[in-house]
């Protein structure tokens, strides 16, 4: 059967036309390498560079196309590197609202049979609570769009702590907020979890009027309209809830939380209000969470916070979707650049299916791709970007043909790159009276 005939072929079209949206700006390339990866890294599954050069099934050696996309990796700068993440995270303005949750977190590659990779230390354990094993940090962003249900990445930095313009995780932290800010201004509630119980970091945000919901760790002390100054577990403990919300959970259960906004001030920043959240019946011990509607330009309402923590727990699920659907910790390359740029073709790969998963046209494929999904049928619960994953792979994979020569991409036109008549007509010299 011919691929034209084919759903593969509707989606390989999409593949294209979604890295031309991406790279449209650069050169032509780049949005070539750019196509070549994303294509590659959905068609194998894999962030490896050989198997995304038997992916895309060209007609020359291997060897030739394996170099080329390491040289490539190697090429694209870091102006590129943004410019992809920008034009990914400026597409979804129109979706980010006020109360949109933009959910932040840090995760890591660990690499513990490495010798050769550039910059390898010491990554973190938060489920052991140690630090022994090698690896990379990543400092990642996505947006969690509530209609659907589905978190899309849109900003990922790769760093490692022996680089010498490595300054801080913070610094990392920061750099995110900065660049989410410049695409959607004050929009949107910055959700992390406890390990972002920073003062600077409060600081930071409320400086640039950015909403956010930051889970406390019990012993942070707090002062209440009282002028008492105690711990926020000591504080929550008045508090029973005097609101209560009810809601469906993921296995389809009605739930009911009860919940208190407590307004308080931090000793470290006098003078700033905000409220303390207490959140009961969600987990066996209260949720507290640190909001600041007062000082955000969108009104938002208590319980907007509390529900855009409750989908913190989708940055997780495209960690665990990069790590095992593009297998990004079975990385090969040893320079660091490389490494954060194949990274950074990791997260694109996700975005995309989340974009199939998301957005409303592509609902007559999404069903196609459900039908071809295994892992759909086993399933009782659907596990959209799983599923979808497995379809894509299943269904690129199995092609005849790569992509060289489907959708041209089109060519700028340049200047004149000599003196020629209709340039040469147009000169001083050669006006006539």
């Amino acid at each position: 059967m011919l691929d034209s005939t084919t759903p593969a072929h509707d989606l390989k079209q999409r593949v294209l036309a979604f890295s031309d949206v991406l790279s449209k700006n650069l050169s032509l390339p780049t949005r070539k390498f750019v196509r070549d990866m994303l294509f590659g890294i959905l068609a194998s599954g894999s962030v490896q560079v050989a198997s995304i050069a038997r992916a895309l099934k060209e007609s020359i050696d291997l060897k030739k196309t394996c170099e080329r996309l390491a040289r490539n990796l190697s090429d694209l700068s870091y102006r590129e590197h943004l410019q992809l993440m920008a034009f990914l995270a400026t597409s979804l303005r129109k979706q980010v609202v006020p109360s949109t949750p933009i959910l932040l977190d840090h995760t890591d590659i660990v690499k513990p049979e490495a010798r050769k990779m550039e910059g390898l230390g010491y990554v973190w354990d938060g489920s052991r609570g140690v630090a022994d094993t090698k690896g990379y940090a990543i400092c990642e962003a996505v947006v969690h769009s509530v209609e659907s249900n589905t978190p899309t990445p849109v900003y990922t930095d790769l760093y490692s702590y022996k680089e010498k313009k490595f300054l801080s995780v913070n610094r990392s932290l920061y750099d995110a907020v900065e660049f989410l800010h410049s695409c959607y201004g004050t929009k949107g509630i910055y959700t992390m979890d406890r390990g972002m119980d920073d003062a600077k970091l409060f600081r930071f945000l409320h400086d640039r009027r950015l909403a956010f919901s930051i889970r406390l760790v019990g012993t942070r002390h707090v002062t209440n309209a009282k002028g008492e100054t105690l711990s926020a577990r000591d504080l929550a403990a008045r508090y029973k809830g005097n609101r209560t919300y009810e809601f469906l959970s993921r296995s389809g259960k009605l739930r009911r939380i009860d919940y208190s906004a407590v307004p308080v001030m931090l000793p470290a920043l006098p003078g700033i209000p905000f409220l303390l959240l207490v959140v009961r019946n969600y987990s066996y011990k209260p949720l507290l969470l640190l909001v600041n509607p007062a000082s955000a330009k969108e009104p938002r309402s208590p319980l907007d916070f509390i529900l855009a923590y409750f989908a913190r727990w989708k940055i997780e699920e495209i960690f665990r979707y990069r790590k095992v659907s593009a297998r990004l910790e079975a990385i090969q390359v040893r320079s660091l650049q490389r490494i954060r740029n194949l990274n950074l073709f990791a997260m694109l790969a996700t975005a995309f299916t989340a974009t199939l998963a998301r957005v409303e046209s592509h609902r007559a494929l999404r069903e196609v791709l459900f039908g071809f999904s295994k892992r759909e049928r086993e399933r009782k619960a659907r596990f959209l970007l799983y599923a979808l994953a497995h379809a894509i792979r299943r269904l690129l994979g199995a092609l005849k043909q790569g992509i060289r020569y489907l959708l041209p991409l089109p060519i700028r036109k340049r200047r004149f790159q000599q003196l020629e008549f209709p340039q040469i007509r147009f000169m001083p010299a050669f006006q006539f009276s």
